[in-house]
């Protein structure tokens, strides 16, 4: 099998991690087409894997969240040039290596006419931001690509209530066999070890993922207790300068992450939704603060934070002391989610 995800942020590539692993564990050699941090996150988490390179769509975000619609429609040119590159690439690496299976994760062009393939998405409804009629433009249009692959596999619940709302179960699904995952996460509960009073979970594209951090950064700097920054920034070695008593990490494996995320009192991150599978696995809650003009990332939060199972507030001008106050209003998500149901739809694609 070969798989590639999607680089926009991390959570394209970490939500896959489980699927990757329980094919690892039967016996299917795996090969993964990944370049920068993405393949860096996956040699870490997938051992014995084969690796291909493979460059990203590159997506980048403007500075300001008010022009991130405008800034993104201007990049569709280069992402449709990035959806024909890697079907292209899979096409000329297709008669050497002869995978009898693709996986994709939101890599609307990784698949072959000849071979079985699936595809991962949470959004079957992109919200664009420029009202239904080019929401409902947008998904038919997506759906030319997704109906290209033999499956299509959701990463949520099947029923009410799920995690994802109209983005995952919207009025009309692909002629793709569609397939609900449940929820996915790398992470595991583990015992908590030394306590962490504030844990900041940062992701996401530049240059809003810096954005935060300097919005975040001088606020924790001098806080009393254990805090505790980790950047989402894995292959990358050097740390800010006067950092404080901020303990400071690039990027964590799964194991350490998750007893960080355990012991942690408090906790701040973007509501990406591989980071809200995460929080639901581990039972934990955090603030939430969208990347500016992201309507993904700002309609999950939205949707979390009206049912009270995560606060949000916005990235300009957040103080980090009212956003702490916050949490202890929020109530856990009404469910814990099947996170070995996935395995039953990979069982029965991978024979």
């Amino acid at each position: 099998m070969v798989f590639a995800a999607l680089d926009w942020g991390l959570g394209h590539a970490t939500r896959s991690v489980p699927l990757l692993r329980h094919i690892q564990q039967k016996g299917c050699q795996l090969s993964i087409a990944a370049s920068g941090a993405i393949a860096e996150l996956l040699h870490n988490e997938c051992p014995g894997a084969e690796f291909l390179d493979l460059p990203g769509y590159g997506i980048t975000y403007p500075g300001q969240g008010r022009s991130f619609r405008a800034h993104i429609v201007r990049q569709g040119p280069s992402i449709l040039a990035a959806i024909r590159r890697e079907r292209d690439w899979l096409a000329r690496a297709m008669p050497e290596r002869r995978w009898d299976l693709i996986l994709s994760d939101n890599r609307y062009g990784f698949t072959h006419p000849d071979v079985p393939s699936a595809i991962i998405t949470h959004q079957l409804r992109v919200i664009s931001g420029y009202g239904t009629t080019a929401d409902d433009l947008l998904r038919k249009f997506l759906y030319t690509y997704i109906n290209r692959f033999t499956e299509c596999w959701v990463p949520d619940l099947t029923g009410d209530p799920n995690l994802a709302g109209m983005l995952s179960h919207p009025t009309q699904l692909p002629k793709a066999r569609t397939r609900y995952l449940g929820l996915l996460s790398r992470l595991n509960p583990e015992p908590v070890q030394e306590g962490v009073d504030l844990l900041v979970l940062l992701s996401g594209p530049e240059p809003q993922r810096t954005l935060l951090e300097n919005t975040l950064l001088p606020q924790i700097r001098n806080k009393s207790g254990r805090n505790v920054l980790v950047r989402g920034l894995p292959g990358t070695s050097a740390l800010p300068d006067n950092p404080g008593k901020v303990q400071v990490h690039n990027h964590l494996p799964s194991t350490e992450l998750s007893t960080l995320i355990a012991g942690a009192k408090a906790m701040v991150c973007r509501p990406g939704y591989s980071t809200l599978m995460d929080l639901i696995r581990l039972g934990k809650s955090a603030v939430l603060v969208p990347t500016p003009g992201q309507t993904e990332q700002e309609y999950l939060a939205e949707r979390a934070g009206g049912f009270g199972w995560f606060p949000q507030l916005e990235q300009d001008g957040l103080v980090l002391d009212t956003a702490l106050q916050m949490l202890g209003h929020s109530v856990p998500p009404p469910f814990s989610g099947d996170f070995d149901h996935f395995k039953k739809v990979v069982d029965a694609f991978v024979v």
